[in-house]
């Protein structure tokens, strides 16, 4: 089987190397230590690291916390421009590359805001966008397409009983999932 969007599993892959553990404790113990190491190259006699009073001690407290909390903005920031882990306008930004917008679900009236397509519906479309540049036919593509046919549309299965031929299967996310006729005819269209 070959390489197809729709059969990718995100939730599979590693953690990404770029995004780091977050340890109070270790980047504090770090610091002591290297604290304690430029006391000594200073020739400053330094035996009060263990006391948490000691001004010093306070300081690489405070420096510890907003370490951590640098590197937690970094993870953030590697995970927003992640397909895998980007949310709402990030995942927005990501997928203008490929040319993807979010579909609206439900449209806004004077009373209730807009209802969008969900981040997770919204990432699957995503990874299934290259695969629409094809003009071969591909499996992807056809799910893409047929995804992006109708907001109603929740889901589909696409297979092809024999050469040639491709059938897609739409559940409609109104009802029961039956689509109805004026649904088909949208994906059939698309």
């Amino acid at each position: 089987m070959r390489f197809s969007a729709s059969t990718l599993d995100l939730s599979r892959f590693p953690v990404p190397l770029a995004i780091r553990g977050i340890d109070f404790e270790n980047i504090l113990r770090q610091r002591k230590t290297r604290l304690s190491e430029l006391f000594t190259a200073a020739d400053i006699p330094y035996d009060v690291s263990q006391l948490e009073a000691d001004p010093a001690v306070i300081l690489e407290e405070t420096d510890a916390y907003r370490e951590l909390l640098v590197i937690a903005a970094i993870n953030d920031a590697v995970r927003a421009v992640m397909v895998a882990f980007a949310v709402d306008a990030d995942l927005d930004h990501l997928a203008a590359f490929y040319g993807v917008s979010r579909r609206v679900i439900t449209p806004a009236t004077s009373n209730t805001p807009a209802v969008l397509e969900s981040n997770e519906e919204f990432r699957r479309r995503v990874l299934l966008a290259p695969e629409a540049f094809s003009t071969a036919g591909a499996h992807g593509a056809y799910v893409f397409h047929a995804l992006s046919a109708d907001p109603r549309v929740l889901n589909v299965d696409v297979w092809s009983p024999a050469p040639g031929e491709v059938t897609v299967a739409v559940q409609s996310r109104e009802g029961d999932g039956l689509a109805p006729t004026d649904l088909v005819a949208a994906v059939r269209g698309q």
